[in-house]
Parts: structure tokens; C-alpha cells; sequence
């Protein structure tokens, strides 16, 4: 109990410290900019330990590294086709879109 103790209030100092210093020369934009590098280490830190730890979310990881880019493509393929060029789904000029963007990321 002694020791949790000590942790809490190095903890609490240490906040103060910390909180006291983002005040001094920038205020509020010191004080979000350190918080916001906090949640970004603190969730590379949580996206590293699950990579390591859990062979299902690495199965995941290496799933999208590949697949990711090709999926990207497609949707903006697909969304290029109807949205800027005008297209229709049903024509013959999206299908053949579709059929070109197939065999060049299909697997061989």
C-alpha cells in the first residue's frame, strides 16, 4: 500500500511538472500538442505489443499490408468510374474497367 502510494504521487507530481511546464510559454496549444504525442506513442505502443503478442492480429496485419493497396485501388477505380467519370454500373465501359483492373490484380 506504501509503495502504490509513492506511485501515486510521483504520478501526481509528475503531472503537475509537466502540466506546469506546457503553460509557461505556449499555454493551451503546448498542453494539446504534448497530449496529442502522448496518445500517439501510447497507441504505437498498444499497436506493437498486440503485433507481437497475438498471432491474429499479426495474421491481420500482414492480411492488409497486402491486400490493403489492392482494395484501395478498386474503390478508387470504382468511384472514379461513377462519381467523376459519370459511367454507368451497368454499361459496358464499366465493366470493362472492371475486368482490365481484375486481370492486372489478380494473382497469378
Amino acid at each position: 500500500s506504501a509503495a502504490a502510494a509513492t506511485v501515486v504521487e510521483s504520478t501526481s507530481s509528475l503531472f503537475r511538472t509537466a502540466t506546469s511546464f506546457a503553460r509557461g510559454a505556449g499555454g493551451t496549444k503546448r498542453i494539446a500538442m504534448t497530449a496529442i504525442a502522448f496518445l500517439a506513442a501510447l497507441s504505437l505502443l498498444a499497436f506493437a505489443a498486440l503485433y507481437v503478442f497475438h498471432p491474429g492480429f499479426r495474421r491481420t496485419v500482414r492480411f492488409w499490408r497486402g491486400m490493403g493497396p489492392v482494395a484501395a485501388e478498386y474503390k478508387w477505380m470504382k468511384f472514379r468510374a461513377l462519381k467523376l467519370d459519370g459511367i454507368d454500373a451497368n454499361g459496358d465501359e464499366f465493366k470493362s474497367r472492371t475486368r482490365d483492373f481484375h486481370l492486372r490484380a489478380a494473382p497469378r
